[in-house]
């Protein structure tokens, strides 16, 4: 039974011609407000300049690539972070995993499909509000179940869900506007036979 090598990638654009690259390497996903990796416009941070309580980013859709066929099966795929993050900060992911793909729509202020923007807490925190269908990213041990599976990784290509992450910053957030926060390690886990 030969192992196959598998990879998480980030995807972007238009459903039909969307790209694909690497989700992997340290910087490589950019918590932003345009539907591209990298620089951009970066996500609002809450406070009395603009009334705001909680704010989002756009969110980033991931799906795993199978890059070396193997001889095995792909099942339980899930997900967790390594550490809690910063006051202020949060990941949070779908409380689905679409079988296709969709475009985030937000372009800088303008809120497209991405959660809006909050002004006032749902509930007394210094963490941003979980939007509407979406969960927090648990942090290990725990995890999420993204995708039961099982798939055949006898061939090279993405399969299994999309899933989607998306960063959350509330007003009580200390970093300051034009900091780059550190986020911790986001793994997906999967059971391999």
């Amino acid at each position: 039974m030969a192992a196959a090598t598998i990879v998480v990638e980030v995807t972007h654009g238009p459903s039909g011609s969307n790209t694909w690259a690497s989700a992997e390497a340290p910087g490589s996903l950019v918590f932003n407000r345009q539907d591209a990796e990298g620089a951009g416009s970066p996500v609002i941070i809450p406070g009395p300049g603009n009334g705001l309580k909680s704010a989002y980013s756009n969110y980033k859709v991931l799906r795993l690539d199978v890059t070396v066929a193997g001889t095995t099966s792909i099942s339980n795929i899930r997900l967790r972070k390594a550490a809690t993050e910063a006051p202020g900060l949060r990941l949070f992911t779908g409380t689905t995993f679409p079988t296709s793909y969709t475009q985030c729509t937000g372009t800088g202020v303008a809120q497209g499909n991405r959660p809006a923007d909050k002004a006032s807490a749902l509930v007394a925190s210094p963490h941003p509000d979980t939007p509407a269908n979406y969960q927090l990213v648990p942090v290990s041990p725990t995890t999420v179940a993204m995708d039961p599976g099982p798939y055949a990784t006898t061939a090279t290509g993405r399969f299994g869900n999309y899933f989607q992450l998306l960063l959350g910053v509330s007003d009580q957030y200390a970093g300051g506007p034009s900091s780059a926060a550190a986020l911790p390690t986001v793994t997906v886990l999967y059971d391999e036979a």
